[in-house]
């Protein structure tokens, strides 16, 4: 269930309890039967060659409850005020610091900060002239030395979608285990496979995202059309796909 669809149907909830809750919230109270187990998406034996990996069929309440028991490392970072990297340089290695402040000079909080961004302490500098520890958090400083049954991510702190590598070795392992260990469940490859068997090769396809959604606000149609064309993708083939949630609209 796409999260558009199911915000509906609890808007009576949060009319009742007068709460506008952070993104993380709103999966907190999903009932278990609207939730799509990891290992229907990602193949847990692939990845567990890897590192073990173990899918917990419940929601994050029902989760918290069952494992309360084992003691817990609490992490909890805003991505809008910080950065991770693979590991806090020394105080004299100038050039790793002066990447991390280029980096942090470019980040800017949001005035007003939107209610599901509020997680966390908002406390540290975002002002890329004067880093702090506060601002730089260490993958290996952090995480690696912990004795806790369990890291907890809270408050959606795991949402983040950049990482800073400063070891070209930690890079190249990471994009091998990520091509050999991380692929789809098998039964979303057979249904793939039955795609590409049924419409044929070569094709083109995009993706157009709602006009009503508030990262597709301002972008069109012919957006996507003109990535293709730049892509020289009408060389290989006329024949589009395109895949959309939009509803009976006309997408020429």
């Amino acid at each position: 269930m796409a999260p558009h669809q199911s915000d509906a149907q609890k808007s009576e909830w949060y009319h009742k309890t007068g709460i506008t809750p952070a993104g993380y919230f709103k999966r907190d109270v999903y009932p278990r039967d609207k939730l799509l187990p990891l290992s229907k998406v990602i193949d847990l034996k692939v990845l567990s060659k890897l590192l073990p990996v173990k899918d917990f069929p419940s929601n994050h309440v029902e989760f918290v409850d069952k494992y309360k028991h084992l003691t817990w490392g609490r992490v909890c970072h805003n991505e809008l005020v910080g950065i991770w990297v693979d590991a806090i340089p020394g105080k004299t290695d100038e050039e790793k610091w002066k990447l991390i402040r280029r980096v942090l000079t470019k980040k800017r909080l949001p005035s007003p900060i939107p209610s599901w961004k509020q997680i966390c302490e908002l406390k540290q500098i975002t002002d890329g002239s004067n880093v702090s520890s506060d601002s730089v958090w260490g993958i290996k400083d952090e995480l690696s030395n912990r004795t806790e049954d369990m890291l907890y991510f809270a408050e959606g702190s795991l949402f983040t979608r950049t990482f800073h590598f400063f070891d070209k070795k930690t890079v190249l392992n990471a994009h091998k285990w990520t091509m050999r260990f991380i692929h789809f469940a098998p039964d979303i490859r057979k249904r793939g496979m039955n795609v590409l068997e049924a419409i044929g090769r070569p094709f083109n396809a995009i993706h157009v995202r709602r006009t009503d959604h508030p990262k597709g606000i301002g972008v069109n149609q012919s957006f996507w059309l003109k990535h293709l064309k730049a892509r020289k993708a009408l060389h290989l083939t006329k024949t589009l796909y395109i895949a959309t949630d939009e509803k009976k609209r006309n997408l020429v």
